[in-house]
């Protein structure tokens, strides 16, 4: 058995996964899309980023996106 936040990190590094081909996602949408709360996910999201395993970026074109190793 897994922790809620857990599943909601999984379930959002899914989604982010399948729909974010060249994009960031919007923390808003993936809430909405898998309904999550948006303040309990935006938590799980920043700390997946401050783990590396997401990049985030604010502004207009801001969101996140799974990060990816650039030194190969």
């Amino acid at each position: 058995m897994i922790s809620q936040t857990a599943e909601y990190a999984i379930r959002a590094l899914a989604y982010i996964a399948a729909n974010g081909s060249g994009r960031r996602v919007l923390a808003r949408e993936i809430s909405k899309e898998l309904a999550v709360p948006a303040n309990y996910l935006s938590k799980i999201l920043h700390h997946l980023a401050r783990s590396r395993v997401l990049a985030s970026a604010r502004g207009a074109s801001g969101g996140f996106e799974l990060a990816v190793d650039r030194r190969r």
